[in-house]
C-alpha cells in the first residue's frame, strides 16, 4: 500500500500537483459513493427494526411489498399512533392491494389495528394520510355498512381484517410501515 502511495505521489510530483488532487478526490468520491445509498438504506431498515422492537413491537419485512412493518400492541389514539410511527421514520399502514391485505391478515387476523386512512371531510373521500392518495384498494366491512360514521368517525381501523371508520380519539393497536 505504501508503495502505491509513493508512486502516486511521485507521479503527482512529476505531472503536477493538480493530478494528485484529482486522483485523491476520485478515490474519496468512489469509495463513499459506492456504498452510500445501499449502506444508508440498510442502516435505515435496521434502525426501524431496533426502534420497533425496543417499543415491544413485532418487526416484519413484507413479502408482498418492499416494505417493513412494525406491529405495536398498545392503546393509542389515531393521532398518537401517527406520531409514534413518525418517530420511527415511518407512517401508519397504507394497504394498497388485495395481496398486501391478505398477507397482513395472516399477521393480524384478530384485534383492532389503526391503519393510515383518514376521511378528507372537505371532499368527502377517504385518503391515505401519508401519501395523500385516495384509497384505490378498499376492504370496508360491507355487512356493517362501512364507512358509516359521517363526520364523527374520520379514522380507519382494521377489525379482524375488515375496515371500519371510528372516532380518531378511540384507542387501538397500531401498524407502522416503512419503505414505499
Amino acid at each position: 500500500m505504501s508503495l502505491i502511495i509513493f508512486m502516486v505521489t511521485l507521479i503527482a510530483y512529476t505531472e503536477g500537483q493538480s493530478l494528485y488532487n484529482d486522483i485523491e478526490n476520485d478515490i474519496s468520491f468512489y469509495t463513499t459513493q459506492a456504498c452510500y445509498k445501499e449502506c444508508y438504506e440498510k442502516e435505515e431498515i435496521l434502525q426501524f427494526q431496533l426502534k420497533c422492537e425496543n417499543k415491544t413491537g413485532k418487526y416484519q419485512a413484507g413479502n408482498v411489498t418492499d416494505t417493513q412493518y412494525c406491529f405495536i400492541r398498545s392503546s393509542l389514539t389515531w393521532d398518537d399512533g401517527k406520531t409514534k410511527c413518525q418517530l420511527f421514520n415511518s407512517y401508519l399502514l397504507e394497504i394498497n392491494s388485495e395481496a398486501e391485505q391478505n398477507w397482513l391478515m395472516e399477521e393480524i387476523s384478530e384485534d383492532r389495528w389503526w391503519i393510515g386512512a383518514r376521511e378528507d371531510t372537505d371532499n368527502e373521500v377517504w385518503v391515505w394520510d401519508h401519501s395523500g392518495d385516495e384509497l384505490v384498494f378498499q376492504n370496508w366491512d360491507t355487512v356493517g355498512s362501512q364507512p358509516s360514521g359521517g363526520t364523527a368517525e374520520d379514522c380507519a381501523l382494521s377489525d379482524e381484517g375488515l375496515w371500519h371508520d371510528y372516532p380518531c380519539d378511540s384507542r387501538y393497536n397500531i401498524i407502522c410501515e416503512r419503505g414505499k
